[in-house]
Protein backbone atom coordinates (compact mmCIF):
# COMPACT_ATOMS: atom_id res chain seq x y z
CA UNK A 1 0.00 0.00 0.00
CA UNK A 2 1.03 3.57 -0.73
CA UNK A 3 0.39 6.47 1.64
CA UNK A 4 0.32 10.08 0.53
CA UNK A 5 0.68 12.72 3.24
CA UNK A 6 0.17 16.40 2.45
CA UNK A 7 0.83 19.13 5.00
CA UNK A 8 -0.29 22.74 4.83
CA UNK A 9 -1.04 25.75 6.99
CA UNK A 10 -4.59 27.13 6.73
CA UNK A 11 -5.29 30.85 6.76
CA UNK A 12 -7.72 31.82 9.53
CA UNK A 13 -10.21 33.50 7.20
CA UNK A 14 -10.61 30.31 5.11
CA UNK A 15 -11.53 27.96 7.96
CA UNK A 16 -15.26 27.64 7.08
CA UNK A 17 -14.69 27.31 3.32
CA UNK A 18 -11.98 24.73 3.93
CA UNK A 19 -14.25 22.60 6.09
CA UNK A 20 -17.09 22.67 3.56
CA UNK A 21 -14.78 21.88 0.65
CA UNK A 22 -13.09 18.96 2.43
CA UNK A 23 -16.43 17.30 3.22
CA UNK A 24 -17.35 17.35 -0.47
CA UNK A 25 -13.85 16.39 -1.57
CA UNK A 26 -13.79 13.37 0.77
CA UNK A 27 -16.93 11.92 -0.80
CA UNK A 28 -15.44 12.33 -4.28
CA UNK A 29 -12.04 10.91 -3.35
CA UNK A 30 -13.35 7.81 -1.58
CA UNK A 31 -15.13 6.86 -4.82
CA UNK A 32 -11.86 7.00 -6.82
CA UNK A 33 -10.60 3.57 -7.86
CA UNK A 34 -7.70 2.51 -5.64
CA UNK A 35 -8.28 4.95 -2.78
CA UNK A 36 -8.61 2.91 0.42
CA UNK A 37 -8.64 5.69 3.00
CA UNK A 38 -8.72 9.46 3.32
CA UNK A 39 -8.47 11.55 6.46
CA UNK A 40 -7.74 15.16 7.38
CA UNK A 41 -5.68 15.57 10.54
CA UNK A 42 -5.38 18.76 12.58
CA UNK A 43 -2.35 19.51 14.71
CA UNK A 44 -3.13 19.45 18.43
CA UNK A 45 -1.08 22.55 19.22
CA UNK A 46 -1.64 24.59 16.05
CA UNK A 47 -5.27 24.53 14.94
CA UNK A 48 -4.39 25.99 11.54
CA UNK A 49 -1.90 23.22 10.68
CA UNK A 50 -3.39 20.27 8.76
CA UNK A 51 -2.31 17.07 7.09
CA UNK A 52 -4.22 15.03 4.55
CA UNK A 53 -3.65 11.31 4.79
CA UNK A 54 -4.51 9.08 1.80
CA UNK A 55 -3.94 5.36 1.41
CA UNK A 56 -3.80 3.90 -2.11
CA UNK A 57 -3.71 0.32 -3.37
CA UNK A 58 -0.67 0.89 -5.56
CA UNK A 59 1.55 3.51 -7.20
CA UNK A 60 -0.40 3.42 -10.47
CA UNK A 61 -3.68 4.33 -8.76
CA UNK A 62 -2.04 7.22 -6.91
CA UNK A 63 -0.43 8.42 -10.14
CA UNK A 64 -3.81 8.30 -11.91
CA UNK A 65 -5.21 10.50 -9.14
CA UNK A 66 -2.24 12.87 -9.24
CA UNK A 67 -2.93 13.71 -12.92
CA UNK A 68 -6.72 13.88 -12.46
CA UNK A 69 -8.96 16.93 -12.52
CA UNK A 70 -9.97 16.12 -8.94
CA UNK A 71 -6.37 16.47 -7.74
CA UNK A 72 -5.91 19.68 -9.73
CA UNK A 73 -8.99 21.08 -7.99
CA UNK A 74 -7.59 19.99 -4.62
CA UNK A 75 -4.23 21.65 -5.24
CA UNK A 76 -5.89 24.88 -6.40
CA UNK A 77 -8.14 25.00 -3.33
CA UNK A 78 -5.34 24.19 -0.87
CA UNK A 79 -3.24 26.98 -2.37
CA UNK A 80 -6.16 29.40 -1.90
CA UNK A 81 -6.89 28.21 1.65
CA UNK A 82 -3.25 28.23 2.72
CA UNK A 83 -1.74 30.95 0.56
CA UNK A 84 1.21 28.68 -0.28
CA UNK A 85 2.07 25.35 -1.85
CA UNK A 86 1.47 22.33 0.38
CA UNK A 87 4.30 19.91 1.18
CA UNK A 88 3.70 16.25 0.28
CA UNK A 89 5.34 12.90 0.90
CA UNK A 90 4.64 9.53 -0.65
CA UNK A 91 5.59 6.58 1.53
CA UNK A 92 5.16 2.83 1.33
CA UNK A 93 4.02 0.47 4.05
CA UNK A 94 7.00 -1.52 5.33
CA UNK A 95 5.21 -4.19 7.35
CA UNK A 96 2.34 -6.33 6.15
CA UNK A 97 -0.53 -5.73 8.63
CA UNK A 98 -1.66 -9.37 8.37
CA UNK A 99 1.82 -10.60 9.32
CA UNK A 100 1.88 -8.30 12.34
CA UNK A 101 -1.38 -9.79 13.63
CA UNK A 102 0.22 -13.22 13.82
CA UNK A 103 3.57 -12.07 15.19
CA UNK A 104 4.49 -12.96 18.75
CA UNK A 105 5.13 -10.10 21.13
CA UNK A 106 8.67 -9.35 22.24
CA UNK A 107 7.37 -9.50 25.80
CA UNK A 108 5.94 -13.01 25.62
Amino acid sequence: MITRITKFQLQEDHRVNFSEFMKQFRDELISVDGCQHFDVLQDKTDDLSFQMYMIWDEDEKLEDFRVSDLNKLLIDKIEIFSGENPTSWTVETVFDPDELKNQKSLFD
